[in-house]
């Protein structure tokens, strides 16, 4: 079964996290540039995830994962000693989630099925 792709290029518009539907937004390259070197960004309080539409592959995945991360710290709130030390941690578990989702694919399909019934 195919999905329709949005213009964001993905076949979701938001992601639900905790309380907050998180809206997903591909941008223009030189619009996150402006933004200090960055793929992709959190916005609190908007509850909305921008990234740079020109990202493909795992850079899109990773991207996503990391600016995920960060509404997850937010909505749960999460404390660190400084926004570096949640940058770090955040980057961290964004590759090594994206690492596991692209090596084990059966993982994501086992765990749809678990929460979807399916076998």
């Amino acid at each position: 079964m195919s999905k329709k792709y949005n213009k964001s290029g993905l076949p979701f518009e938001s992601v639900k996290i905790g309380y907050v539907d998180a809206e997903i937004t591909a941008v223009e390259s030189r619009e996150i540039e402006k933004r200090d070197n960055i793929y992709g960004e959190w916005f609190a309080k908007h509850h909305e995830i921008d990234y740079d539409k020109e990202l493909i592959g795992g850079e899109k995945v990773n991207t996503l994962i990391h600016e995920i991360l960060h509404a997850i710290v937010h909505v749960w709130g999460i404390k660190f000693n400084s926004h570096e030390q949640e940058e770090d941690i955040v980057n961290t578990l964004g590759g090594a989630l994206t690492t596991l989702f692209k090596d084990n694919p059966e993982l994501l399909l086992w765990v749809y099925n678990q929460f979807h019934g399916e076998e």
